[in-house]
Parts: C-alpha cells; structure tokens; sequence
C-alpha cells in the first residue's frame, strides 16, 4: 500500500499501537524501572510510544507511579522524559503528553468541554 503523504522526519514510527512484542529490545518500561532518563529519551525518539503497554497491560507511566522506593526529583525527571514533545520547535522543557492521547490538542479539546 502506497502512503498518501511521506512520513515527516520528525515524527517517529510507531513500533507497536498497544502492546510490546520484543522481550530482547529495550523498552520504556525497563528504563522507567532502571530510572535511566536518557535512554526514556532515546528510546522515545527511536520511536518507541509512552502510550505501550507491558504483559501485564501497564504504561511506563503506570510503572513509574507505582514505584514507592524513588524521590521527587528522579520522579520528575523520568516522568519528564515520557512526556516531553518530540517536536524540535518546541521550548526546552516544554511537556505535552502528545502519545498519551494521539493527537497534539486532544487533551485540550476534552478539558475545555467543547
């Protein structure tokens, strides 16, 4: 099937919709679980999505809220890789959960009741 537009080099490919299927490829979850920051980043812009879930039907997000045994900071921090935009043109530090609902305005558009 041909694609009706070429993918933009900004937007990375979707591995997987829902659900992980390579155990020997790292993934979100396990940097969330080694609270590596750096490869959250890099795995996101790899490609891989904040909205995947594990065996166990658990986004990195529900993986990094369970976790009791970790400080604010480090918190933030891995919670901040998960959320950032993928978008170049985007302000440093500026966190729009974008693959947590599929589109850029989405979230907005469901709080504002329109």
């Amino acid at each position: 099937m041909t694609p009706i537009r070429p993918s933009s080099p900004f937007i990375p490919p979707s591995h997987s919709p829902t659900t992980e299927t390579s155990e020997a490829s790292p993934t979100l979850h396990a940097a969330v679980a080694n609270r590596d920051a750096e490869a959250l980043a890099r795995l996101r812009k790899d490609g891989q999505r904040a909205n995947t879930l594990n065996a166990e039907g658990h986004s990195p997000l529900d993986v990094l809220d369970r976790m009791r045994d970790i400080d604010e900071r480090s918190r933030s921090g891995l919670r901040m890789a998960l959320l950032q935009s993928l978008n170049p043109t985007a302000p440093l530090a500026y966190a729009k959960p974008e693959a947590l609902h599929g589109t850029p305005w989405g979230l907005e558009i469901l709080q504002s009741g329109c």
